[in-house]
């Protein structure tokens, strides 16, 4: 269901307010939603197996943007839900983020930043750090913009 996103172009994205609250609800919207709850409410060794396996595949899809837009919604998703299971595996999921933050999409790349959260800023500062430096002179406006979330100090 989060692959059933509205088609917008880049120029549309950009001056789109995240604004989830609005009438016409989407399905993207709607599953991540449900993926943020089910991650909240049980285990990681329940979620983690059964979901990283389908986000290995979407991350890896070259032809289709949002494939990899969902795999790092996902991602970003697990690792607050379920953090202290992720957590042994930061090193896996750094090397499923970083590729990302120079994907030809500009939308994958702003996913990639909202993906690399607090926890992976502190622990691999000496990764990120540069990405988010490059991000700073891209020429979308909206990528330039690093997430709320992004810089939050939640845990």
């Amino acid at each position: 269901m989060m692959l059933d996103m509205e088609n917008v172009s880049i120029q549309e994205w950009n001056n789109q307010e995240d604004n989830y609250d609005a009438l016409d609800i989407l399905n993207s919207v709607v599953a991540q939603e449900n993926l943020d709850r089910v991650c909240l409410a049980l285990s990681g060794d329940v979620i983690v197996p059964v979901i990283f396996n389908h986000i290995s595949k979407l991350i890896s899809n070259k032809e289709d943007w949002k494939c990899r837009h969902v795999a790092l919604m996902s991602l970003s998703m697990i690792g607050e839900g379920c953090c202290d299971y992720l957590t042994p595996y930061l090193d896996v999921v750094l090397g499923m983020i970083i590729p990302l933050f120079d994907d030809e999409h500009p939308r994958v790349r702003w996913d990639a930043a909202n993906t690399a959260g607090p926890k992976f800023q502190k622990r691999y500062h000496h990764e990120i750090l540069p990405r988010f430096i490059k991000l700073m002179d891209e020429k979308n406006p909206k990528v330039q913009y690093i997430p709320q979330q992004t810089r939050s100090t939640k845990k």
